[in-house]
């Protein structure tokens, strides 16, 4: 059985935010920059198998995470933000 229809050749963001983390390799800060609409954004790390690591909440355009005692890795770090969830992937290393 075959399915007739059309696919999408492009995708376009409607929700395209102003977000910076760096430096990566992070070693003890991990430093997170957020556009002026993303202020009091909620941000969850996870480890590759889904794990919750760290968690905590943004309040201004300029935050640091303290990754001091989080294993060498590569983490998912998730940021909500008005109904919308940015993931970046981070590479952490003590």
């Amino acid at each position: 059985n075959f399915v007739y229809g059309t696919m999408p050749t492009s995708v376009k963001s409607t929700n395209e935010v102003n977000l910076h983390v760096y430096p990566s390799p992070a070693s003890s800060l991990l430093t997170i920059q957020l556009s002026d609409e993303m202020i009091n954004a909620s941000y969850l790390i996870t480890d590759q198998a889904g794990r919750n690591i760290a968690s905590g909440k943004f309040n201004n355009t300029l935050n640091t995470i303290d990754i001091n005692g989080i294993e060498t890795g590569i983490y998912n770090l998730k940021i909500i933000s008005n109904n919308t969830l940015n993931t970046k992937v981070v590479i952490l290393k003590n």
